[in-house]
């Protein structure tokens, strides 16, 4: 009969011995805090890449007050796959000029196949139009951090390009003057001859004189103009405005929709069709 009673008290000593165990093991609310701690730790540690540098380019022509540029950044591969791009960043340049700065960051838990990246940028017009773009592939390693791409190097695009053709080929009725359209019932017209004489309508009055095409620049002579005052004063304000843009040595360009855009140094334009 004893040793059926100590069978059980032995059973029970072992359970207990056992659990005793298990709580010694078993982690307790705040070491997996801790641990679930130090995971995000690890994970935070992983640093997103931050690419800086400043666009810039050679030519001496003023960007559109309403341009936007745009960095994009690719995982570089081989020739004949697509490029994907990771990153972009867009921007207003609300008038600025060449040289701008810039920043785009790759985030830190993008997978990519190949640790090579490349950058691309470009600048838009107000009308979505691409005007510049760089000219080389930027490319670089992917990195933790910072990484400085320092300078890149934009040229013009097909579309910015025009020829004494293109110019010469019809009238041109103004759109817009400094991004504004033109005070109603007034008109603003450019008449280009092959003979390098331009002539029409400045809002007010009529005007004449001459005019060189160079490497995408307008040079215009001195105008002779009518005399007449016209009402109400913004018209006279209008026509002095466009005589400034001419005689601000424009730069000209041509987009695929057909509209001429003159663009001076201090980045006042005309548009025109």
């Amino acid at each position: 009969m004893r040793r059926l009673l100590i069978l059980p008290l032995a059973l029970g000593l072992i359970a207990s011995c056992e659990t005793d165990k298990a709580k010694e093991t078993a982690p307790g609310p705040a070491e997996s805090e801790a641990s679930a701690g130090a995971d995000m730790a690890e994970s935070a540690s992983v640093e997103a890449m931050k690419i800086t540098g400043s666009l810039s380019y050679r030519q001496r022509i003023a960007l559109p007050p309403d341009a936007e540029a745009s960095i994009l950044v690719y995982e570089e591969g081989p020739a004949d796959i697509a490029r994907e791009e990771i990153a972009k960043e867009t921007f207003a340049l609300n008038g600025r000029q060449v040289p701008i700065p810039f920043q785009v960051v790759v985030p830190a838990d993008i997978e990519l196949e190949r640790d090579r990246l490349s950058l691309r940028a470009q600048i838009h017009d107000g009308a979505g139009a691409l005007i510049w773009t760089s000219d080389t592939a930027n490319i670089f390693d992917r990195i933790e951090g910072l990484y400085e791409a320092g300078n890149v190097n934009l040229v013009p695009t097909k579309a910015t390009a025009v020829s004494m053709d293109e110019l010469t080929a019809h009238e041109w009725m103004a759109a817009t003057l400094n991004g504004e359209p033109l005070f109603q019932s007034s008109q603003i017209t450019l008449n280009f001859e092959d003979d390098g004489r331009v002539s029409g309508s400045s809002s007010c009055n009529s005007y004449t004189g001459s005019f060189k095409l160079n490497a995408g620049r307008l040079t215009f002579g001195p105008l002779a103009m009518t005399r007449r005052a016209c009402f109400p004063q913004a018209v006279m304000d209008q026509e002095q405005d466009f005589v400034e843009v001419m005689g601000d040595n424009p730069h000209v360009s041509l987009d695929e929709n057909g509209l001429l855009t003159l663009t001076g140094e201090d980045g006042r334009s005309l548009t025109a069709r």
